[in-house]
């Protein structure tokens, strides 16, 4: 949250928040992780070289 408040006040344009997995944090926010942040980065979505990601587990992380 800090990070946000210091590209507020210097007022940077062009500036976008995006997390790297750890999606589940979501379950525990109260809207304000999800005010902040531009989109959220998911690795090995749908591979985990070389195989397949099971679809069962691709539909439970894309539900964010």
């Amino acid at each position: 949250m800090k990070l946000q408040t210091i590209v507020e006040v210097k007022q940077v344009k062009d500036f976008y928040i995006i997390p790297q997995n750890g999606e589940r944090l979501l379950d525990y926010d109260n809207g304000t992780l999800l005010n902040i942040i531009s989109g959220w980065a998911v690795e090995d979505l749908f591979y985990n070289e070389p195989k397949l990601i099971p679809e069962s587990i691709i539909r439970d992380r894309i539900r964010y």
